[in-house]
C-alpha cells in the first residue's frame, strides 16, 4: 500500500518494490508477479481493515466485512502461489503487523499499545513440501 508503514520498511535495499494505491490493485499485481516473476519472497499487505478500523471500531460490520475480503484475497493469492511452486518446498504465512483495542477517548479503533488486544496476534502459516 502507498505510504504505508510497510511501503516503507524496506525502502533503500536491493530488492524490488511493487507499491499500489489499495487492496485490489495489491492482489493483481501479486497475480501478475506469480504470473511472469521468479521471486524468492513475496509481502503483500492490504489496508482496507486498518483504516476502517480507525474510522469506527474493530468489530464494526463494514471493518468485518473489510477482514473477510483480506481472508478471501489471501486465499486467491495461496491458491496462485500452491500452483506457481507446486513443485518446489514453500511456505505462505498470514502475519498481521498488530491487533486492535477501542480507544477509550475517541470510541474508535486503535492500536500501538502493549496491551493484549494489540499485541497477541494470530499468525498462519502453511509449510508445503515440492513434488
Amino acid at each position: 500500500m502507498k505510504n504505508s508503514s510497510i511501503d516503507l520498511v524496506f525502502r533503500n535495499r536491493l530488492i524490488d518494490y511493487y507499491t499500489e494505491e489499495y487492496d485490489p490493485q495489491v492482489e493483481v499485481r501479486v497475480l501478475k508477479i506469480l504470473e511472469e516473476g521468479d521471486y524468492d519472497f513475496i509481502l503483500a499487505y492490504h489496508q482496507e481493515y486498518d483504516d476502517l478500523m480507525h474510522a469506527s471500531t474493530p468489530r464494526d460490520p463494514k471493518v468485518l466485512d473489510a477482514f473477510r475480503k483480506h481472508l478471501a484475497s489471501f486465499e486467491t493469492l495461496t491458491s496462485a502461489f500452491n500452483k506457481r511452486f507446486a513443485s518446489s518446498n514453500r511456505v505462505v504465512a498470514f502475519t498481521p503487523d498488530h491487533g486492535t483495542h477501542i480507544d477509550p477517548t475517541t470510541g474508535k479503533g486503535a492500536h500501538g499499545t502493549d496491551s493484549s488486544d494489540d499485541v497477541d496476534v494470530r499468525h498462519f502459516w502453511g509449510v508445503y513440501r515440492g513434488g
